[in-house]
């Protein structure tokens, strides 16, 4: 179940944390903080540049050498004190340049533009997370699966939860991880009654957090319906890999989908088609 408790809440808002909120409250466009259980992530550009976990004597932290291109420089962060938030803080701009310099090896767009997405979205359609992952485990032993956002939208019939699958670009619809697969993903969730009640939980809770720190305008009490939505950038009309896509879907689960313009960030998911 995500969510953090009122101690970490605390530390965010006005303790030795308070470095990680200012970067997503002050540069939304390219931070922001995402509620796990127990932990936040601060991501940087799509990417996870700090992990932050909650332990009894303190709190833990941790960036992913995955980003350094250079083995002594991670070495170097695997041995700097993982409880020290000045450490890290200090730490933090060398981080920036190491994912920048990550970033322009190895470019990662959809994650760059899911960051904008998520900056652009915090009205009546609200993205309250991104990278959700369903362990396996809660799915009665079916393979996990990783839901790119999570939204909440509010309707006349009240608050409801949006699955959402992106996809930037043509050939990101096909193979291991296409539409007709993230499709058939969604319907076991949904068919599950335990990991869908823990999911919906999972997300007033994580946008309770966000509301307390500033970061969103509003938390729902309650949840009233649930939708799929297939957020699609770079289509080409012309291409039937779409329609084959389509094709492949169980209609017991219907979806909507929505195209985004080139450099269109912001979803009025009133316009989505069913």
């Amino acid at each position: 179940m995500r969510g953090i408790n009122a101690d970490f809440i605390v530390e965010l808002n006005s303790g030795e944390l308070h470095f990680v909120l200012e970067k997503a409250r002050n540069a939304p466009d390219d931070y922001c903080i995402e509620i796990r259980e127990n932990y936040i992530n601060l991501y940087y550009r799509g990417g996870s540049a700090l992990r932050i976990t909650q332990k009894r004597d303190g709190y833990q932290f941790k960036f992913d050498e995955k980003y350094c291109l250079d083995s002594d420089t991670k070495a170097e962060f695997a041995n700097m004190d993982p409880k020290s938030s000045k450490v890290w803080e200090m730490a933090f701009p060398k981080i920036v340049a190491e994912m920048d310099n990550w970033f322009k090896a190895h470019p990662k767009l959809e994650r760059e533009y899911q960051q904008k997405i998520l900056a652009n979205n915090k009205t009546d359609f609200c993205i309250v997370d991104i990278e959700y992952a369903i362990h396996k485990k809660n799915l009665n032993g079916k393979n996990g699966c990783r839901l790119d956002m999570l939204a909440l939208y509010q309707s006349p019939e009240g608050t409801k939860l949006i699955l959402i699958e992106y996809k930037n670009g043509m050939g990101a619809m096909t193979g291991n991880a296409s539409l007709a697969k993230h499709h058939a993903d969604l319907l076991e969730i949904t068919k599950n009654n335990i990991a869908y009640q823990q999911l919906k939980q999972s997300v007033l809770n994580i946008a309770q957090n966000k509301s307390d720190l500033g970061l969103l305008t509003y938390s729902p009490q309650e949840i009233m319906g649930t939708e799929i939505l297939f957020l699609i950038s770079g289509h080409n009309a012309r291409s039937t890999i779409l329609d084959s896509q389509l094709k492949m879907m169980d209609k017991s689960l219907p979806a909507k989908i929505y195209f985004l313009d080139p450099g269109e960030f912001s979803i009025d998911y009133t316009k989505a088609k069913q």
